[in-house]
Formats: C-alpha cells, sequence, structure tokens
C-alpha cells in the first residue's frame, strides 16, 4: 500500500523578515516561491493523504482559491491527522514572556475538536512546543479557531522546547470515533514568532537501483524466517508503512523484475509482525541496501516488552550493499519473542531516501548453489552476471579480484561478514577473489558470463 507525502507551494507573509525579529507568518496553499512538504499518519484505508484543491466554499473568513484538504478515514486511528516535515516551513520561536494568539480557518461537517501541536527537535529528541484543542462554533462553513501559546499557564505549553525552536506544524483535524469517512478542509495558519530559520526543502529523490539486489542462495524453507525478499515466502501480515507516526513514504518499486523497498523522506521505518515468531536456533540476519544520501542506518530488533538492540550498519560501497550479522550481537534481545523491526537514520534523522531489499532471518547451509569455498569464504553466484555476494565466518577487511593477467579490477574495504560486488562491468572470463580475513588471505575464484 502506498502512502503520500504531498508537495505543495505556499505564500509566507512576513513583517520584519530579519532574524531574531518578531515576525508576522501567514501560511497559506496558494501558489508561491516557497515549497513545503506534508504527510499523514493513522488514516486506516485511505491513502490520499493530504491534497490542496480549489476552495470548495470561498465566502466567509475565507476567500482563498486553494486550501488543504483531508480526508479522516472512517477506520482511521483516534489521532488520524497530517504534519509537515521538519523545518520545510522554517524555524521559529514563540515569545516566551507573553501568549502568543494562533489562528487556523476549518471548514467541517462536524462538531468535533481540531487539535493543533508544535513540536521542536531540541538536543534531547523530539519535543512539544504546544499543544491545544478547539471545536468549530459552526459547520459546512469556514470557521475561525483560535488557540492561545502561553508558557504561564499548564495547558501543554513547554517553554524549554519552545526555546530549541518550533519547526513543525501537527493538525489533527478529526478526532475519532467516526462512522464514515469526514472530509476537513484547512488553510490560513497565522502567528507571531521570532523567526530562527528560512524553511529547509528535503533533497530530490535519489534515482532508483538499476541492477536489483543480489537473489538470495537457495535454504531448506525451515531455515529461513523472510520479512522481505522475493526468493522466500515472507510472513504473512507483515506491516512495513505509517506503523509509528513515520515521515517515511514507503512503497515498492520494480528493479530488473524484481520488488524492490523503496523508503522516501526517510527518518524512521518501523517493520511489525502480524504475531510474535521464535528465532531461537537461528543465527543471523541479512539485509541489502543500495548506497544512497543516507550512509548509515540503524537496524534494531525488539522483542516484546524490550526496547531497541540496534546494529550500526555503514552502506559505503557503490551499489548494493549485503550485511548478515550474528544475531549474538543483539546483545538482550529475546529471539522467542520477536515483534517488531525498526530502521532509522544516524547519527541523526534526515529527509533522505532509502532502498533496501532481502530482509530475512537464517540458519544452516546454503543449499543448491554451486559455490567455492576456502574454509572461510562462500562466494555465489557463481557463475556470475550482474552481483556476487561473498560470505565469511568473520569479518572480511579487504576484497580484492584480479583477472587472469593477474590485474586487479576490483577492491573494496568490507569490514563485516558479507559484501556484494557489482560485477555487471567485468567481462566474461575467470577472476580470482582474495579475501582478507583475520588477518589472513584466502583465495577463491568465480566465472564471469
Amino acid at each position: 500500500m502506498k502512502k503520500q507525502v504531498l508537495t505543495f507551494s505556499l505564500i509566507l507573509l512576513l513583517s520584519g523578515f530579519s532574524f531574531g525579529q518578531l515576525t508576522n507568518y501567514d501560511f497559506t496553499f496558494e501558489p508561491g516561491t516557497t515549497q513545503g512538504f506534508w504527510n499523514y499518519f493513522e488514516n486506516g484505508s485511505n491513502t490520499t493523504g493530504v491534497t490542496f484543491e480549489a476552495n470548495p466554499v470561498p465566502g466567509g473568513v475565507n476567500s482563498s482559491a486553494t486550501v488543504g484538504k483531508f480526508t479522516a478515514a472512517s477506520d482511521g486511528g483516534e489521532w488520524a491527522g497530517c504534519e509537515s516535515l521538519y523545518g520545510t516551513l522554517g524555524k521559529w520561536r514563540f515569545d516566551g514572556s507573553n501568549p502568543t494568539t494562533v489562528t487556523i480557518d476549518v471548514y467541517k461537517t462536524t462538531f468535533t475538536p481540531v487539535w493543533l501541536k508544535f513540536t521542536s527537535t531540541n538536543p534531547a529528541g523530539q519535543g512539544t512546543v504546544f499543544i491545544g484543542s478547539q471545536i468549530p462554533s459552526a459547520i459546512n462553513e469556514w470557521v475561525t479557531l483560535t488557540y492561545i501559546v502561553d508558557f504561564s499557564t499548564t495547558g501543554g505549553e513547554n517553554n524549554a522546547d519552545n526555546n530549541a525552536g518550533t519547526n513543525q506544524v501537527v493538525l489533527h483535524v478529526d478526532q475519532a470515533p467516526r462512522t464514515e469517512d469526514h472530509i476537513v478542509y484547512f488553510d490560513n495558519l497565522k502567528f507571531t514568532a521570532t523567526k530562527l530559520a528560512d524553511p529547509i526543502l528535503p533533497p530530490d529523490p535519489i534515482t532508483p537501483p538499476t541492477v536489483h539486489a543480489p537473489t538470495p542462495p537457495a535454504r531448506i524453507p525451515a531455515d529461513v524466517v523472510s520479512i522481505y525478499s522475493g526468493q522466500y515466502a515472507d510472513l504473512a501480515g507483515t506491516e512495513i508503512g505509517k506503523n509509528w507516526g513515520e515521515a517515511t513514504i514507503a512503497s515498492d518499486i520494480i528493479v530488473e523484475g524484481d520488488t524492490t523497498k523503496q523508503l522516501l523522506q526517510f527518518n524512521y521505518q518501523g517493520i511489525v509482525l502480524s504475531s510474535p515468531i521464535n528465532l531461537v536456533g537461528f543465527e543471523k540476519i541479512h539485509i541489502d541496501f543500495f548506497q544512497t544520501d543516507q550512509a548509515q542506518i540503524k537496524l534494531s530488533i525488539i522483542n516484546v516488552g524490550g526496547g531497541d538492540i540496534t546494529k550500526l550498519l555503514v552502506v559505503a560501497n557503490p551499489g548494493w550493499n549485503s550485511f548478515d550479522i550474528p544475531l549474538t550481537e543483539f546483545v538482550g534481545l529475546n529471539l522467542a519473542t520477536v515483534h517488531q523491526l525498526k530502521l532509522e537514520g544516524a547519527p541523526t534523522q534526515g529527509n533522505t531516501t532509502v532502498f533496501f531489499d532481502n530482509l530475512y532471518f537464517y540458519k544452516g547451509e546454503i543449499l543448491g548453489n554451486k559455490t567455492f569455498k576456502d574454509s572461510k569464504i562462500n562466494m555465489y553466484p557463481n557463475p556470475v552476471k550482474n552481483s556476487l555476494t561473498i560470505e565469511a565466518n568473520n569479518y572480511i577487511t579487504k576484497v580484492a579480484v584480479f583477472n587472469s593477467f593477474g590485474q586487479e579490477v576490483l577492491s573494496v574495504i568490507p569490514d563485516r561478514y558479507s559484501t556484494t560486488l557489482q560485477t555487471n562491468n567485468l567481462a566474461n572470463g575467470i577472476y580470482i577473489v582474495k579475501a582478507t580475513i583475520d588477518g589472513k588471505v584466502a583465495t577463491s575464484k568465480f566465472v564471469k558470463k
């Protein structure tokens, strides 16, 4: 199921444009010079998210030509809503000594609360600056809702996070329960605050890979628990999407006929299993990442009642990077009740792009593939076309490939238990591989066809 981040144009009206001065902010959705990006969450079967459309009922307090639209699904969560991506509407600080009035125009068909929230990313992590709720005075017409940010009260204001600077707006425009879909229009978010930073726009999406991830080797079905792969039967009911309010947009793309997971606007991605699984006796977890602008990714495995148990993965080699991590390295993990996994940007979260494939747990030996073994390394497939995977029982510190003339044609420094070499540019022929493991060199060969 595809989720969306919507791009819109907005006009940012400023009086007193300099940093450090009080500035009047008026966020509308008319075509303008500044781009903003909005995400949605907890909206059940409705995958439309936020759209920006012609004002359906211009007049009254809002005659704008273009407004925001969010359809809260009948099967959506209690807090279904939408949010700007961090920093894309700029960064500002409310007056900590005096109340600040915040207004927004809404058009609703029900007398249900509209929750407005501002958040920040202070050094301690995401924090709430303000959260407030208002019920419209009328339905089926535009009304202006007013919120008061006052740090002298206890209404949900947090001046510590306010001082760090707020850089995100969150709207819960129609609190559940609902017996049917509710369409809500919103526009004209206005307030006065000190400007700290201009909008920061996410980078353009990375060009998807043109070569699919390495094909996993054949194994006994009982030796594999597949979360996402094209080789093994995946666990039914696994959710890779809007599980925990991620900004990430997860979808499937096709690369050389192979389904690959694409994560746009990546900050983190939850992976939720339909029920806990027992991995006692399993040896490793495998995943393939394509090198992009997200150079480090934290992979976490979570058992029932436990927190994140994490390994940091460095995606350094051009093309696909293969990781085979012993489960013993996830110290403290209860293998008997694994129920979630998480991918997270590191060291900080950002609006980047990630492609991954072949996420699975395994044990035992490879079957059905012709492999060359040198007591320490396995290589497959062989013969090879586009990519060659090399596995070892200890960290591989270097891999060098030589042609039949003894010339070095490839060299990588994996610093992990496995690596994948892109071989599509090599000429057909026989090649020698020298892999350095624990200070010793293991030698083998493969055939490129």
